[in-house]
């Protein structure tokens, strides 16, 4: 008997090769028949050349993106839809349901969770409120100039975009007129780090992968190194628990100090783009996402991933006919 092709779909792919060929061996580690669906609203991504079927739709910001993306489930009988970047997790958080309706298991955290995630002020709320250390905001109007330097940052922004340390009074002042609704908050300067963290379906941290960010290129990082290291890990699991309603993969943040100090600056509900070194190291997240939208309990060993492994990006190119873009 043919086995039964797991369709999965990739919304925003850009350039995800290395994240789309970690699921493409997931599925076959598991057995199963896998069909990649990538989708952008760029022919010229790359990684949508290296998926099995490939499909246009409108912007994430476009008022008709949520529509265009459940049809295109309905319409390939998608099994799992994984969102990539941060635009689209607002229009599609807390649509579970509608796309459970055309049998598609959307893999992205609760709309609460989301919300929280992507505006910084609530990020820094609900962290504090649950007692993990961030960074502390201060209002323009208070801010002294024994208070600086400081760090400003979009209330909602990614990639690295419109961020500035603001050294003395004079940028403090210039960014503030540039970006009104910036958040400014406190300079955290030390190690930096990201924690590739996987919630199963309801919601338990079953893995931290910590990576040192070594070298970072446009907001992505270039350059990382795996790390087993119990208080980072802990960090990531107590910041799961800060947020009820989390599912799957979590992409979070933080600084150690040349004091000790640990402290988280940012969440992504999400996998973020230098998950494929805590894919190789061992943390076999595709596979687990999988398990559990299949109803399966994955069996995972949250310490079952290699130390010091090194990860060393660079570019590469996807070489194609201009009439095959579109196809």
């Amino acid at each position: 008997m043919a086995k039964k092709t797991f369709r999965i779909l990739f919304s925003c792919i850009g350039r995800r090769v290395a994240l789309v060929e970690a699921f493409r061996r997931s599925c076959q580690r598991l057995g199963l028949e896998s069909c990649l669906i990538g989708a952008d609203n760029s022919p010229y991504s790359a990684a949508l050349q290296r998926c099995d079927k490939r499909f246009l739709v409108p912007a994430s910001i476009d008022k008709n993106y949520l529509d265009e993306i459940l049809d295109l489930c309905r319409r390939e009988n998608v099994n799992l839809l994984i969102p990539l970047i941060d635009p689209e997790l607002l229009v599609l958080a807390g649509q579970q349901d509608k796309f459970a309706e055309v049998g598609t298991t959307l893999c992205l955290s609760d709309a609460k969770v989301v919300k929280i995630c992507r505006d910084k002020v609530r990020t820094f709320r609900t962290l504090t409120d649950a007692g993990i250390d961030t960074p502390r905001l201060f209002r323009y109007d208070d801010i002294t100039d024994a208070d600086l330097p400081l760090f400003m940052k979009p209330r909602a922004g990614s990639a690295a975009r419109n961020i500035h340390r603001l050294s003395n009074r004079e940028s403090l002042d210039f960014y503030h007129r540039t970006l009104p609704t910036a958040i400014i908050q406190e300079l955290i300067e030390g190690q930096e780090y990201t924690l590739d963290v996987f919630t199963d379906f309801l919601g338990r941290p079953r893995c931290v992968v910590p990576r040192i960010r070594l070298e970072v290129r446009s907001g992505e990082v270039s350059k990382s190194m795996t790390v087993k290291d119990q208080e980072l890990m802990a960090l990531g699991r107590r910041t799961v628990e800060a947020l009820p309603g989390c599912r799957g993969p979590l992409t979070i943040q933080c600084f150690r100090t040349r004091q000790g100090r640990l402290t988280v600056i940012e969440i992504n509900p999400r996998l973020g783009g230098g998950v494929p070194l805590s894919i190789e190291a061992g943390a076999d997240i595709p596979a687990w996402t999988i398990q559990c939208a299949l109803g399966q309990e994955p069996d995972i060993d949250p310490a079952a991933f290699r130390e010091r492994l090194v990860m060393l990006r660079y570019d590469d190119a996807v070489f194609i006919n201009q009439s095959e873009l579109q196809k």
